[in-house]
């Protein structure tokens, strides 16, 4: 044990105390001094009075501390609260991240898509506007065909009125005119009828690939 000689007051006291502890207890009759100075000097006052009186002073200090203490771990405390729940919900926005950086992902993926179903669908459009022109060619180069036919069976049909014209006026032709007839020559009648068939199987023939 050591002893330690304090000045308090005015006055000095004999204290004792562990080993080492000693600059410790001193720092602490300091501070009970300098609550006795805050009082003044009252003669009037008994000092055990003076003692008391500075008791409650540091008693009332000890009391603010704590209740400062107590406040500041409450508010720790409440910090933490926040933090942790601030840790919460940035994981919650972290994840919520993530899901929507994925939902991004696969909506790009999907426009990738689109864009090659689109590009592949326009090739098809233009396929199909060639074909469509190519047909048209094919109908005008039909119709030409087809004027072309109809007015070669015109000229046959012409053709044909004009051979059997031709025959009626030798069948009913007068004897005696100077021109042969049909009766002047038996094999020119069945020639006239076997080339007005011909022409009449030319002119069905072009009928067909004209309403071909």
């Amino acid at each position: 044990m050591s002893e330690v000689t304090l000045s308090i007051g005015g006055r000095r006291y004999t204290v004792a105390c562990s080993d080492g502890e000693e600059t410790h207890v001193v720092s602490l009759g300091s501070v009970v001094d300098e609550k006795l100075r805050e009082l003044g000097e009252n003669a009037e006052v008994p000092e055990a009075q003076r003692l008391l009186f500075g008791a409650l002073l540091l008693a009332d200090d000890l009391h603010e501390t704590k209740s400062t203490v107590s406040k500041a771990l409450e508010a720790q405390e409440t910090m933490g609260s926040q933090i942790e729940e601030a840790k919460r919900e940035t994981d919650a926005a972290r994840n919520r991240q993530g899901e929507l950086e994925k939902t991004i992902a696969e909506r790009e993926s999907e426009l990738e898509s689109f864009k090659t179903a689109q590009q592949e669908a326009a090739r098809e459009v233009e396929n199909i506007r060639s074909e469509v022109t190519e047909l048209r060619a094919e109908i005008d180069e039909s119709r030409q065909a087809e004027e072309k036919l109809r007015a070669e069976l015109a000229d046959l049909k012409q053709e044909r009125d004009t051979a059997v014209d031709e025959a009626e006026k030798l069948r009913t032709a007068p004897t005696g005119s100077g021109f042969a007839t049909i009766a002047d020559d038996p094999d020119l009648a069945p020639a006239l009828e076997k080339f007005a068939d011909l022409l009449e199987e030319c002119a069905a023939k072009l009928e067909g690939k004209a309403a071909s």
